[in-house]
C-alpha cells in the first residue's frame, strides 16, 4: 500500500455503481509502452516496434526497425553501456530482453530471432510458415533455451513454426528419410511392390503420403498401412540404438588411447631416470 506501480490498463468495467480497473504488467503492450518512455527515438517515431512477445518473468523479444538508415535501432534501444535497456529490465524484475533487428527477409529475421545461437542452415517454407533450423550440436541447447523459452519466443515473434536440430541429428534424420523401403527388414517384397506401384519407394515418400491415398492403392489395407508405420518406427529406433553403440565404442577407444599414452609417458620417464649418470667419488 502506498507504493508506485506501473502497468497498463487492460479493462475498465462497472460492477454495480463501482468501477473495476484491471491493471496488467504481463502484457506485451506494457513492454512496448516502457520502450516509448525510456527510449526517445521510439517515442518520436524514429524507431518502430514491429512486435513484442513475452514469457513474463522469464524472457522477452522485441523486434525493432528504423526507416532512417543513419539510426541503429538495436544500439539506440540498448543505450550507452546498456543504460536504456537496463532501466526496462529493472522495471520488469530482471526479465531478460532480446532486441531483434527486424527484416522483411524471413531467413535474416529467423536467424536474428534465434539469438544467442547462430543457425548453420535454415530450411524455410514461406507458404506454411514453417522453418527447420540446424545448429552446431553444442549450440542447440542455447537455441532452444531453458524449458524451450528461446525457441518459443523466436517462433512467436517471426510467426513461423520452428523445429531446431543439431547437425548430427539432422544428418541422421535425412539419411533415415532417404532409406529405401526395400532395405527395411520388416517390409516384405510383396508390400514393397505394392508401394512402388504408387511411386512410394523411400521412408520419406511413405510418411509424406496421405492415408486416403495409400488406401486407394490396389491390394492395400488399413492393417498393412499400420504395419508399415510400425516397421518404419522400429527401423528408426534401431538406427538410433546403433548410433549410440558407435558413440560408446568411440569413447572407449579414446579412453584406451589416453590410458596407453599415460603408460608410455610413465615408462619413458622411468627409462630416463635409469639412464641418468651418477657421480661417484673414487
Amino acid at each position: 500500500k502506498g507504493d508506485n506501480v506501473r502497468g497498463i490498463i487492460e479493462l475498465v468495467e462497472l460492477r454495480g455503481n463501482k468501477p473495476r480497473i484491471i491493471l496488467s504488467r504481463t502484457s506485451p503492450i506494457f513492454l512496448e509502452k516502457l520502450f516509448e518512455q525510456e527510449i526517445p527515438e521510439v517515442f518520436d517515431g524514429l524507431i518502430t516496434i514491429k512486435k513484442a512477445v513475452r514469457i513474463p518473468g522469464e524472457k522477452a523479444k522485441v523486434a525493432v526497425d528504423s526507416y532512417d538508415d543513419r539510426i541503429d535501432p538495436v544500439g539506440a534501444c540498448v543505450g550507452m553501456r546498456g543504460s536504456r535497456i537496463q532501466s526496462i529490465v529493472r522495471e520488469l524484475n530482471n526479465e531478460k530482453i532480446d532486441i531483434v533487428n527486424f527484416s522483411l527477409q524471413p531467413e535474416i529475421l529467423l536467424s536474428r530471432a534465434l539469438s544467442p545461437a547462430t543457425p548453420l542452415d535454415l530450411y524455410i517454407d514461406e507458404e506454411d510458415k514453417y522453418c527447420v533450423a540446424v545448429f552446431n550440436d553444442d549450440d542447440l541447447e542455447f537455441a532452444i533455451g531453458r524449458g524451450g523459452v528461446n525457441i518459443n519466443l523466436a517462433s512467436r515473434i517471426t510467426s513461423y513454426r520452428i523445429d531446431a536440430y543439431g547437425k548430427k541429428e539432422y544428418e541422421r534424420n535425412q539419411k533415415q528419410q532417404a532409406t529405401l523401403l526395400s532395405d527395411i527388414e520388416d517390409f516384405t517384397k510383396k508390400d514393397v511392390a505394392l508401394f512402388e506401384a504408387a511411386s512410394i519407394v523411400t521412408v520419406s515418400d511413405l510418411l509424406g503420403a496421405e492415408e486416403g491415398a495409400l488406401l486407394d492403392i490396389k491390394g492395400m489395407t488399413s492393417d498393412k498401412i499400420e504395419e508399415a508405420y510400425n516397421g518404419i518406427e522400429a527401423f528408426i529406433e534401431s538406427d538410433k540404438d546403433e548410433e549410440k553403440e558407435e558413440e560408446v565404442d568411440v569413447q572407449e577407444l579414446m579412453d584406451d588411447l589416453d590410458e596407453k599414452l599415460k603408460k608410455d609417458t610413465e615408462n619413458s620417464e622411468e627409462e630416463e631416470e635409469e639412464e641418468e649418470p651418477t657421480n661417484e667419488w673414487i
